[in-house]
């Protein structure tokens, strides 16, 4: 697949909060996720990571606290969504698309 395409597909996927959608609880149950991480060895555990929540301002807090830990020496991954650009922006490793 080509970045065209890969791009197309990304953004072809649902975006259930702006869809109208409506499903069971049933739907959204996570115990398959959860037999796969424990398939996995739980990898999500043993990850430092800085989980940032709430209704505004987190892609710039994100940004902000990526740019603290790449410029105190350690590396990096951010993940933001939407993007301003380029759908390049939203993975970032060091500071880098």
């Amino acid at each position: 697949m080509g970045y065209i395409e890969s791009v197309d597909w990304v953004l072809g996927l649902t975006n259930y909060e702006t869809s109208g959608y409506t499903a069971s609880a049933q739907a959204w149950d996570l115990r398959r996720m959860e037999e796969l991480m424990d398939r996995l060895g739980n990898p999500q555990r043993h990850a430092r990571s800085v989980h940032v929540a709430g209704t505004k301002g987190k892609g710039s807090i994100s940004a902000f606290i990526a740019s603290a830990l790449n410029y105190c020496g350690y590396s990096a991954g951010l993940y933001t969504s939407p993007h301003l650009h380029t759908i390049r922006e939203r993975i970032r490793l060091n500071d880098q698309l």
